[in-house]
């Protein structure tokens, strides 16, 4: 999976490679990297359109960040691992919002200077409790959303999932910020009750569907097939 290196060692060999397989492996960088714009201006020029199943603008940087987070996993990199569940978590807890209780951002705060931030009165004006210490500039984060899903999703698979990722999120994420020292997945199922990165890797691909991103479980394996491509010029 390390992209930068092959290209690196493929530039300084003495007989070149293929230009078609360097525009392959310059690719594969990009994607490593969630350089999209690169991907997708090269992408059908490179022959490569087969490795990215999914192209529209938010749910493909949704679907790369997970390919991305997966890579992490495999590659033991706990810390990095745990680190990158907030940022997918609110984005995918947007998405559920919207899919599931018909609401925006707009439609439960404003935003302000440092982002979208709650107000009362659009929660009061729809019905909707407001969490411990909630006042017009707290800022809008996974936590609250979820609050709020709770109250108006009527799909107790999709609450119940939320909260399981919520779970291992709030257990690692401080332990993950802070510790210097890495983080075993042993460390992880025992702080989260028993989820294995593995398990939280499946929650988040799942909560993916749940929002409406159609990931097929083969596109898991995207960059196992962008490997075997790869390999074929070499054998």
């Amino acid at each position: 999976y390390d992209y930068e290196a092959a290209k690196m060692q493929a530039e300084e060999l003495f007989v070149q490679p293929s230009e078609e397989f360097m525009r392959f492996l310059r690719i594969a960088a990009a994607r490593k990297n969630l350089d999209l714009k690169y991907i997708n201006a090269n992408r059908k020029a490179a022959g490569c359109d087969k490795w990215f199943p999914i192209v529209s603008e938010r749910e493909m940087k949704e679907y790369e960040y997970l390919l991305s987070m997966q890579i992490k996993l495999q590659k033991k990199q706990y810390v990095d691992f745990m680190r990158d569940i907030t940022p997918i978590f609110y984005s995918l807890s947007q998405r559920i919002l919207k899919k599931y209780c018909k609401l925006s951002l707009a439609d439960i705060g404003e935003e302000k200077n440092n982002g979208w931030c709650l107000s009362m009165q659009k929660l009061q004006q729809r019905g909707i409790k407001k969490g411990y210490n909630w006042h017009d500039n707290t800022n809008i984060a996974a936590s609250n959303l979820l609050i709020i899903i709770e109250q108006l999703c009527n799909k107790k698979d999709v609450v119940e999932l939320m909260n399981n990722i919520r779970k291992a999120e709030q257990k690692v994420r401080n332990l993950a910020a802070h510790e210097i020292i890495g983080i075993s997945a042993e460390e992880i199922k025992k702080r989260t009750g028993g989820f294995t990165p593995e398990k939280i890797m499946d929650m988040l691909f799942k909560l993916a569907v749940y929002s409406g991103i159609n990931i097929k479980e083969t596109d898991k394996n995207a960059y196992d097939i962008m490997n075997s491509d790869l390999i074929k010029f070499l054998i």
